[in-house]
């Protein structure tokens, strides 16, 4: 049987967004061809994607557009996660990788790798791929606004010079700049001509013979118009999803999906059935499996309204245009009401809610969440709109833009980010978008321009205090102390401040390098009581059973090392006072926030160096480190001092049984600096032979080795740098466990607290709750240089 075109229209309606995590990543298919997969090392060439246009859903003009990757704009990493149908935030979802990402022409390839016995699903999936089953990867992308220009429909237009022409029926959107996030082994391509190679190119029978051609020629670099005489039967299966085909369903071929139709589909819907099969060559079907009725029975699908008349049934076109304007419809609507839970838009969106009655569930939920206690304006602008357009989240973009921080911020991308986005009163969580693609990055960067095209960032506090109390619907007075009272009194005066100043300390906490996370296991736990590790200085063993053994023997561990880590708390205070507003105090907003974030990230570290640095004993009475088993106290950082140091570490036996530890991570300071750098990156040795020791651990350089550090845990302790030392730490982490309390993000987090008598204002108290422990001598060595 000829091979299909049918392409999902779920993916075309959302922009080829996977349907797990919408306006995350953008996604586009193609296909695997295995004859030059390597069985002996698991891999096979493929080419990820082309420039050939693919159809998405512009949610800004509400209409599809043709879009086209230009593959030399790419940005990837020297390694590309391989996932399974595009999970990605399921790290059991992950195939291998992607490497060797290569532009050529107008197609971008990789060397696809599977890893070598997962999981049974993983070992499925690579059987599938070996014996030709299986053969389509999609990729996981993202881009800006600013990553891409738009062509008219039939206009052209040089681009990078190339020119680019647009088909006369739909705009062309030709992304100049991207960036690959994943490859995931899907079923249904869109990108149809990207696939693995064979050794003797496109083979027959497969997507890429019947793939259209590229979007650009060879000389003039021009587009080329889909082909229009299968659109139809392309769209079909997202018009019988609309009409009750689950959407976890996926049908191969058009004869499956006309299968699907002839035996679920009302009646009423064969005239456009009849036609389709008239209009097209679909395997096993003729016009009379879809006999027009004389008498349609009367239906109300969710898309096409119902009509009796036969000779003029509704199309699947028609259908599928309507579900395109409820759909954008809808998503228009939840963009002015941002408050609505996005859990009550996509149940309208799945249910083939009508705009109506999507409105009434709109009211109904923000209601049920106190969230529209604003009140509209009756005419001009929407409730909870300024003049000139202002609202909330433009003066929240406004502020955070004065104070430096964009929405490529590397703080918006933080986990500690997550404590302020959903923070009760803080109105933030649209600014998860910074971290997406599509339309909740789109939300957030017409925030930003709306914040630059009124020029708000240049606004005084007492400016945006009044800006507040006219989103109330109110009008501000000219008198300075009626405004500062009242906006201190309003609601939405955390939303506004409060939540600047929270991503302030964020932002100094993100930006702030640390090293901690390279040697210090970390866990969360859930309240402050000492949480108890046990960790066997020996290895437990399984006891022999006879063939006949009964009662299962428990496990031998000699010894076991006890330790005790507890999470504690370091607290300091921000402060929004009237005096700050009035002096125009923006230091009080953007640096000393960004000052506490900066304390917030060095407690951890400190905490964990101090323990290093200090050798503290554990619990059997003995030190951290002690010499012969962890500790060399004449060492040397040469090709023989580090290949010393890494024996001691991997080397471990107790009594019969031995522990498994491999090389991670070189630390150390200033002082050894470049001698480190000498033995991690040079080729050959002092003596000339081959350096063994090249790229053999990871190289991290803290000048805490050479300063020392404060003791967080006790502020009268200090404890002295080591510049003579290094460290060298294996996998997994096993010496330092540091524990969060759970619902921080690992980062500060905050409560209201209280001003002293007499300042009139708002204040959040801090806090760090976070606390280290050294629990076992397995995996870090500390090595003392005894010549310099």
């Amino acid at each position: 049987m000829p091979q299909s075109d049918l392409i999902d229209l779920h993916d075309i309606t959302h922009g080829h967004r996977d349907d797990m995590n919408h306006d995350e990543v953008i996604t586009r298919a193609a296909v695997i061809v295995p004859k030059s997969l390597d069985e002996e090392n698991r891999s096979v060439n493929c080419v990820l994607t082309t420039e050939d246009p693919v159809r998405v859903y512009d949610w800004r003009s509400g209409k599809i557009v043709l879009e086209t990757l230009v593959v030399a704009g790419c940005e990837f990493e020297d390694q590309t996660p391989l996932l399974r149908d595009h999970r990605q935030y399921d790290v059991e979802a992950i195939l291998g990788s992607v490497t060797e990402h290569a532009a050529k022409s107008d197609e971008l390839v990789g060397l696809v790798t599977f890893g070598d016995d997962l999981d049974d699903k993983a070992e499925a999936i690579w059987r599938r791929v070996k014996q030709g089953h299986l053969r389509r990867v999609s990729v996981g992308y993202d881009y800006t606004v600013n990553d891409y220009i738009t062509i008219t429909a039939g206009e052209s237009q040089v681009i990078d010079g190339r020119t680019f022409k647009a088909p006369k029926d739909y705009d062309l959107r030709v992304v100049r700049r991207w960036r690959l996030r994943e490859v995931s082994v899907v079923v249904i391509p869109a990108d149809k001509r990207a696939q693995m190679r064979s050794d003797s190119g496109k083979q027959r029978g497969t997507l890429a013979n019947d793939s259209q051609s590229s979007i650009t020629e060879p000389t003039e670099r021009q587009t080329t118009t889909p082909r229009n005489g299968s659109d139809t039967v392309n769209e079909l299966l997202r018009f019988l999803r609309s009409h009750g085909l689950s959407s976890e369903t996926t049908l191969a071929d058009n004869a499956a999906a006309f299968a699907w139709a002839k035996s679920n589909l009302d009646k009423s819907h064969f005239k456009a059935l009849h036609d389709l099969v008239a209009k097209h060559s679909i395997d096993g079907f003729v016009e009379s499996d879809f006999p027009i009725p004389s008498r349609s029975t009367t239906t109300t699908p969710t898309t096409i309204p119902p009509n009796n008349d036969p000779n003029n049934g509704p199309s699947i076109e028609d259908g599928i245009r309507q579900e395109r304007e409820r759909q954008a419809a809808i998503r228009s609507l939840a963009d002015e009401h941002p408050l609505v839970p996005q859990d009550v838009v996509q149940r309208c969106l799945d249910n083939g809610t009508s705009v109506a009655d999507a409105s009434t569930e709109f009211l109904k939920a923000l209601r049920s969440t106190g969230a529209d206690s604003v009140a509209p304006v009756p005419s001009g602008a929407p409730g909870g709109h300024v003049r000139g357009g202002i609202t909330l989240q433009s003066l929240q973009a406004g502020l955070l833009a004065r104070c430096g921080i964009e929405p490529d911020h590397v703080a918006l991308r933080s986990p500690a980010a997550e404590g302020v986005f959903g923070k009760r009163g803080f109105e933030l969580g649209w600014l998860r978008g910074a971290a997406r693609s599509g339309q909740a990055r789109d939300q957030v960067e017409a925030a930003f321009d709306a914040a630059r095209n009124q020029q708000l960032a240049g606004g005084s506090f007492v400016r945006f205090c009044e800006a507040l109390i006219e989103l109330s619907g109110e009008r501000a007075s000219w008198n300075d102390d009626d405004i500062l009272e009242r906006a201190f009194s309003n609601g939405n005066f955390s939303a506004l401040f409060g939540s600047v100043v929270h991503m302030m300390m964020v932002a100094g906490f993100a930006e702030t390098p640390s090293t901690y996370q390279e040697f210090c296991r970390q866990k969360d736990v859930p309240d402050f009581r000492p949480n108890k590790e046990a960790y066997a200085n020996g290895v437990g063993r399984l006891k022999k059973q006879g063939m006949n053994g009964g009662k299962a023997a428990l496990l031998n561990i000699d010894d076991p090392t006890v330790a005790q880590v507890a999470a504690e708390r370091y607290a300091g205070m921000l402060v929004v006072s009237d005096q700050v507003i009035i002096n125009d105090s923006f230091d009080v907003v953007d640096t000393l926030p960004r000052e506490i974030g900066v304390s917030a990230r060095q407690i951890p570290g400190d905490l964990a160096w101090s323990l290093l640095l200090g050798n503290p004993n554990l619990s059997d009475g003995s030190p951290l480190f002690v010499d012969g088993t962890n500790y060399i106290t004449d060492g040397a950082m040469t090709e023989d001092g580090l290949n010393s140091a890494s024996t001691l570490l991997k080397n471990k036996k107790i009594g019969n049984k031995r522990i498994v530890v491999s090389e991670s991570t070189l630390f150390h300071g200033t002082t050894l600096s470049m001698k480190a750098k000498k033995v991690i990156t040079s080729t050959t040795s002092s003596d000339g032979t081959d350096n063994v020791m090249k790229n053999s651990y990871r190289r991290v350089e803290d000048n805490v080795i050479d300063l020392g550090c404060a003791n967080p845990a006790d502020e009268d302790k200090e404890i002295a740098g080591k510049p003579n030392t290094y460290f060298v730490n294996g996998e997994p982490k096993r010496s330092i466990v540091m524990a969060w309390r759970r619902g921080t993000n690992r980062g500060p987090v905050t409560r209201s607290g209280r001003l002293p008598v007499g300042e009139f204002g708002t204040a959040w108290d801090v806090l760090v709750d976070v606390g280290v422990a050294a629990a076992t001598r397995t995996g870090i060595v500390r090595v003392d240089v005894a010549e310099v």
